[in-house]
């Protein structure tokens, strides 16, 4: 324990941790600034004690604790994601636990990226590796709380790593990609392949999307957004009703008895369609596919058309102008065509020619 000593104008921080003695000036003469120098000089030693600390050991420790306060199936997860990361700091030569940084978590992160299932051959997705922060966030929180360590290296790293660029995919991907045998020849597949590009839904709304949401006598969908909880409707088009027709006919009869358009076997909501795409993009060979993609081709898709604007596409998307300008703006076909029109009305001016005043 450590306390605040005045000597003359100065104060130093004196007392005893971890069986050391301590007196140490913390270079000021205002004590609410010697009062924070003094925490920071707390923490400090008492995160000492994490350089001893094998990861192995801190492994098992967290395990420990965790196995009286979480679910078996929570315990395996922790265990799994914790063994992983082990294996990545093995690799790299670090075996201490305050040797952890946040440039290292980056490293893994990357690491992860690259990562293919031996069995599925598929690689990890945004939501494999966000789970795998959010458990490693926790074991490290639980070292703050030790005071193995003085910050979480995983604090710093944004969970949201499906990344925030526009990526519509090309009118040759597209058609590759219906065409191929795996989604051409599954009615399911090309069902779900043709509801995300013809909707623009985001993968949470497919994965659990109910079938009571679609009007087949008006062809018209109806359905609250579970990201924003934005009311959305959007018409049904004419070939992705057709698919949706013939998917729900080649349904077993405890899928045809579930409430979602896209059951499991069991009849309930789909928890692997992020996986089920990797492994089609893979299939077609389409680098970089995810189910956002989806989204932004379908908005690019409306601007493409006459009298499109910003306006639809929030609507229809179940978004903020401000946000869908902030994404699709640049693909306003009207926009583009009088952007080039007053392009090409600019004068060349050749060498001596004075330029054109405002």
């Amino acid at each position: 324990m450590l306390y605040l000593d005045r000597i003359g104008r100065v104060w130093y921080a004196r007392g005893k941790v971890n069986g050391r003695r301590i007196k140490k000036s913390l270079d000021t003469q205002f004590r609410d600034v010697a009062n924070e120098r003094l925490g920071e000089l707390e923490r400090e030693l008492d995160a000492g004690g994490g350089a001893r600390l094998l990861w192995a050991s801190f492994q098992k420790e967290f395990l420990a604790m965790a196995s009286s306060s979480v679910k078996p199936r929570t315990l395996n997860r922790y265990g799994f994601v914790a063994s992983r990361f082990g294996r990545f700091l093995a690799v790299r030569g670090v075996e201490g636990l305050r040797q952890v940084k946040p440039t290292l978590v980056s490293e893994y992160i990357a690491d992860r990226m690259r990562d293919v299932h031996p069995t599925r051959g598929i690689t990890v997705g945004p939501e494999g590796i966000k789970h795998d922060l959010r458990l490693l966030k926790h074991m490290f929180n639980y070292a703050l709380d030790c005071k193995y360590l003085a910050e979480n290296p995983v604090k710093q790293q944004r969970l949201n790593t499906a990344g925030g660029r526009t990526m519509p995919f090309t009118p040759a991907e597209v058609d590759r990609l219906l065409a191929h045998p795996s989604v051409a020849e599954s009615p399911e597949r090309r069902a779900l392949v043709l509801m995300f590009l013809l909707t623009g839904m985001r993968i949470s709304d497919v994965s659990a999307f109910p079938k009571a949401a679609i009007d087949w006598q008006a062809d018209h969908i109806i359905l609250k957004t579970k990201k924003r909880g934005v009311t959305v409707s959007l018409p049904l088009h004419p070939t992705l009703r057709e698919a949706l027709t013939v998917h729900l006919e080649k349904l077993a009869p405890i899928q045809q008895m579930s409430p979602y358009l896209f059951p499991s076997r069991t009849g309930r909501a789909r928890a692997n369609t992020d996986a089920l795409l990797r492994r089609i993009f893979r299939q077609v060979g389409i680098v970089g596919g995810r189910a956002h993609r989806f989204r932004d081709t379908f908005a690019v898709m409306i601007l493409a058309r006459p009298g499109a604007s910003i306006y639809y596409v929030a609507k229809l998307l179940g978004t903020t102008e401000a946000v869908a300008a902030k994404h699709y703006t640049p693909y306003v076909k009207e926009l583009q065509e009088r952007a080039r029109q007053f392009v090409l009305s600019l004068p060349v001016l050749g060498p001596g020619t004075p330029p054109v005043s405002a």
